[in-house]
């Protein structure tokens, strides 16, 4: 197995060692024999049938990142057990390599998955879950939007429109938008868009710099990730320099609007076999469980994390896996971000259907998504 990060900032991994929406389900049936591939990824050619090609995040996205770590070695452990070989590559281009037809598993969200599909003709089956939506909405506190201050999101929200507040975020097409502009329309009744909306300054800038670019009030107020930038430094300062106005996926679920999702496993249709599937996913399993387990990490992990002490690392276990049963914080979820079951269930799947439903509405998905994505379930 081949483990490329595209920064160079790890070593390559050594191999070895009725209606509803259930009637898409893929239902563990074998999708045909497995295709060529003939494309380098980072230096890594797969050109027989027994090769697969994955990507997932680079480095930076504390536990998420220790997962991503795990998750190649164990994955390609169980599919070297039925005669695969797994080449993998970190990297923040997921999308554009899947979409060219370079990889053939990712890690990314049923929603990029269905624009795929409408835009390139490549159906994908997703796997399981790896996290929630681990995004929230940040100000301030000390500036006039602090929740301390207009007493409530909602009063925010208001005083963040009615001022022509700027507002920095990831991405358009990022894992947290989208849920984000479902929750801004249907729940606070907030027009959001790429021209603005009803804020007077809507900008997408680097997951790494938000956080720094609110303290440093380039921003009124910014969506982004616990983990990412500067915030592994904030979040345990006495008086966090940023507050949270509210998680994207707590209120989100709260307002019965759906549970989103920040990152699935998916694969490739015509990669795909009942077989080939739940290799991944006791892959899948296994980095999952290490991942929890972990309570000392190494310093290459450390690294990989974006994290640089104990301390940092117990507060974001913690952050992550256990919706914060044991520690407070203002800038924190009160809900699990990654669970030990990636695993589909009827109502996981249910439930990203009624998200996708939802941004269909706001013609942020493709009409008939179900042509292209189906959900996997043993």
């Amino acid at each position: 197995m081949c483990v490329v990060d595209k920064n160079n900032r790890i070593a390559a991994i050594a191999s070895r060692d009725d209606q509803s929406r259930r009637s898409f389900l893929k239902r563990a049936t074998a999708v045909g024999a497995s295709v060529g591939l003939t494309a380098t990824v980072a230096g890594c050619l797969g050109s027989d049938d027994t090769v697969l090609q994955s990507t997932s995040p680079p480095q930076g996205l504390g536990p998420c990142s220790l997962y991503y770590k795990l998750w190649p070695e164990y994955a390609g452990e169980e599919l070297e057990e039925i005669g695969y070989e797994l080449n993998h590559e970190y990297t923040w281009d997921e999308a554009n390599l899947y979409a060219g037809g370079n990889t053939d598993i990712n890690h990314q969200n049923a929603n990029q998955a269905a624009m795929v599909g409408e835009a390139e003709g490549i159906s994908t089956t997703v796997l399981g879950e790896v996290f929630t939506v681990a995004a929230s909405l940040f100000v301030r506190p000390d500036s006039p939007y602090s929740v301390s201050e207009t007493g409530s999101p909602e009063a925010t929200l208001e005083a963040l429109t009615e001022d022509d507040a700027s507002l920095g975020h990831p991405g358009w097409w990022s894992g947290a938008i989208m849920p984000l502009r479902i929750l801004m329309e249907r729940e606070f009744g907030v027009e959001f868009d790429e021209d603005g909306g009803e804020f007077g300054e809507i900008v997408a800038s680097d997951y790494g710099a938000l956080s720094t670019q609110l303290v440093e009030e380039d921003f009124d107020a910014v969506v982004t990730y616990i983990g990412t930038g500067r915030t592994n430094e904030y979040m345990l300062e006495d008086t966090p320099p940023m507050e949270k106005v509210f998680n994207i996926a707590e209120a989100m679920s709260d307002a019965g609007l759906g549970l989103p999702y920040f990152n699935c496993m998916q694969i490739r249709d015509d990669k795909a076999s009942e077989e080939i599937n739940e290799a991944l996913l006791r892959g899948s399993e296994r980095a999952t469980e290490e991942a929890m387990s972990i309570s000392e990490p190494t310093e290459e992990q450390y690294e990989f994390m974006g994290l640089e002490n104990q301390e940092q690392f117990d507060w974001m276990m913690n952050y992550f896996f256990n919706g914060f049963q044991d520690y407070s914080s203002d800038i924190a979820p009160e809900i699990p971000l990654m669970s030990d079951g990636v695993r589909l269930d009827d109502d996981w799947i249910d439930s990203k259907g009624e998200l996708l439903d939802n941004l269909g509405d706001l013609g942020m998905r493709p009409e008939n998504w179900d042509d292209h994505v189906s959900f996997y379930q043993a």
